[in-house]
C-alpha cells in the first residue's frame, strides 16, 4: 500500500465518490501539506488516517495512462510503425478484418481467451491503454509499458 501526499485530493475523492470537490468540500495546501479546509456534506468527513490509508498508486496510474484512442488511430499507428500494412489498417477500420500480425498474437493466446480477443480487435471502436489485451500485444512485441504508452500517445495525435 502506498499513499503519496501529492495525491491527497484523489484519496479524498476515492473515499467520497458521490461528493463534488469545491461544492461539497474544499482542499487547501498552506505549505504544511494538503488538508480539507471546508466540509459541506452531511456525511462524516474522512480522517487524515483514513485518507493516508488509501493506496494512491492505482489512482495515480489511471491519471497517467494515455487516453483511449479510436480504432482508426490504433490501426493507423500500427501501420505507421510498420507492424501492419496500410491496406490491413484500412480493412480493419472498414470491415473489422484482423490484420495478420494481430491474428498471430491472438492465435498465441490461451484458447479460452482467443474469441474475446478477436471480438475486441475486430469490433472495438475504441482501444484503452489499460485493457489487458493491450498489455498482451505489447508483451508479444517485447515492448515496455512506456513504449505502449508512447504508441497510444502518438496514435492520439493522428
Amino acid at each position: 500500500m502506498a499513499y503519496e501526499q501529492k495525491y491527497f485530493a484523489l484519496a479524498v475523492a476515492s473515499l467520497c465518490p458521490d461528493l463534488e470537490p469545491m461544492v461539497d468540500y474544499e482542499i487547501c495546501d498552506d505549505g504544511s501539506g494538503p488538508r480539507i479546509t471546508i466540509w459541506r456534506s452531511n456525511r462524516a468527513q474522512p480522517t487524515l488516517m483514513q485518507i493516508q490509508a488509501v493506496d494512491t498508486a492505482p489512482l495515480a496510474g489511471a491519471l497517467s495512462s494515455p487516453p483511449p484512442i479510436s480504432d482508426r488511430q490504433f490501426f493507423q499507428q500500427l501501420a505507421v510503425l510498420g507492424l501492419i500494412t496500410k491496406d490491413e489498417a484500412l480493412a480493419a477500420v472498414r470491415t473489422g478484418a484482423v490484420p495478420a500480425a494481430l491474428q498471430q498474437l491472438i492465435d498465441g493466446l490461451p484458447a479460452d481467451h482467443q474469441f474475446a480477443a478477436e471480438m475486441l480487435v475486430s469490433g472495438a471502436t475504441t482501444f484503452d491503454r489499460r485493457h489487458p489485451l493491450t498489455n498482451a500485444i505489447g508483451a508479444a512485441y517485447g515492448w515496455t509499458s512506456d513504449q505502449m504508452d508512447t504508441l497510444f500517445r502518438s496514435a492520439a495525435e493522428l
